[in-house]
């Protein structure tokens, strides 16, 4: 499916796929240590499916279980999500060990909505994780697959006309550096390199 480049927002049918590349708009130019990748989106009612395939010169996590901190473990490909208009997103990773990250953060400060208290990331994991996921190696480094139901945005499906906030990222790391970073969405350039800006990412309408 092809889309106007100069907007961020996709009208996807049920039968169709949008594609999307990392990049690093934050920099004038791509890090020496950018690898490329690329992610494939389509739905059904029952899901989101997502298809990234990451070039790789060195697969590398220690993460052993769900809900770790994945991105100071090595590689990590990140899904955010978000119900347009509201305020709480989804943050959903899958490693190359084939473990899984799933927070609900109600803002992106991280400020609980009834107190107004800060609360680290760790508070707003979801256990079990509600969504399936799966990662293998490839010839030029390795690829993943997440499969996730409307149930991890608190629907009973995915319909034509839902409207939504999404973006993919990476943490491409290895042993002895400082992973590179990778992003979809444009963000701007920065002192700080943040994906937490749901005003950035795609949005993307389903349609029949």
């Amino acid at each position: 499916m092809n889309n106007t480049p100069t907007t961020n927002t996709f009208l996807l049918p049920a039968n169709e796929v949008e594609t999307f590349k990392l990049s690093q708009p934050w920099f004038d130019s791509l890090q020496d240590d950018f690898r490329e990748g690329a992610i494939e989106l389509h739905w059904t009612p029952q899901a989101l499916i997502i298809n990234a395939m990451l070039n790789d010169d060195d697969i590398y996590t220690t993460s052993a279980a769900d809900n770790q901190h994945m991105w100071e473990l090595g590689d990590v490909f990140e899904v955010f999500l978000q119900i347009e208009g509201h305020e709480d997103y989804f943050e959903l990773h899958i490693t190359p060990a084939n473990t899984r990250f799933h927070a609900h953060k109600p803002n992106v400060p991280g400020n609980d909505p009834i107190t107004g208290e800060w609360k680290s990331i760790d508070h707003w994991l979801v256990t079990p994780v509600g969504f399936d996921a799966q990662a293998n190696s490839s010839e030029d480094g390795w690829q993943a697959a997440l499969q996730i139901p409307p149930s991890v945005l608190g629907l009973t499906s995915f319909q034509p006309g839902t409207s939504l906030r999404i973006a993919f990222a990476r943490y491409d790391g290895a042993p002895g550096r400082e992973a590179t970073l990778s992003a979809s969405s444009p963000h701007a350039q920065s002192d700080i390199i943040t994906f937490h800006i749901p005003a950035d990412w795609h949005r993307i309408v389903l349609t029949q």
